[in-house]
């Protein structure tokens, strides 16, 4: 039996070659420095990195939205922010933290499922985005329970969006 890829005849655009792999450098640069400073104990300088790699990543997706690199480098960088404000609280700024950081999840895991919606074809790296951005939040919802108790959760995207056809 002969097995078919079925994404063989995808073509994934980019509008300039020479502008994405520059925007993916410095978003690489970016995201490399923001690691070294959160290493270094350095964590309001990592926060303002991770921004940084953001308004990047955001840049790649506008150079290629379906490309495995830009959602990727989306991904990648709203974790890292996320997982910078839950090292950076205090007890006392324990509902301020998880709600930055749970705000954070949900708008990267957002961002992807709005350009999944846009695509007109299952593109598989974007199906592995949209997977790995719900599970993000749904390891942080098991993670801190008492969140649901304590803060209103209404930036959570609704279960029903989720069903992938």
């Amino acid at each position: 039996m002969q097995s078919v890829n079925r994404f063989s005849s995808l073509k994934i655009e980019i509008k300039d070659d020479a502008i994405f792999e520059q925007t993916l450098n410095l978003w690489e640069r970016i995201i490399t420095g923001g690691n070294d400073v959160y290493h270094k104990g350095q964590r309001l300088c990592a926060i303002g990195a991770y921004y940084q790699a953001i308004r990047v990543a955001h840049e790649l997706i506008s150079i290629s939205p379906l490309h495995e690199k830009s959602l990727s480098a989306i991904t990648a960088s709203y974790h890292n922010l996320s997982d910078t404000f839950l090292y950076c609280h205090r007890a006392n700024e324990m509902k301020t933290a998880l709600t930055l950081a749970f705000n954070t999840i949900c708008e990267a895991e957002n961002i992807v499922r709005s350009l999944s919606e846009k695509a007109s074809q299952n593109v598989p790296q974007m199906m592995r985005s949209v997977s790995i951005t719900r599970k993000q939040r749904i390891l942080f919802l098991k993670h801190y329970p008492q969140f649901l108790r304590d803060a209103n959760c209404e930036n959570a995207p609704s279960k029903s969006s989720w069903l992938l056809n």
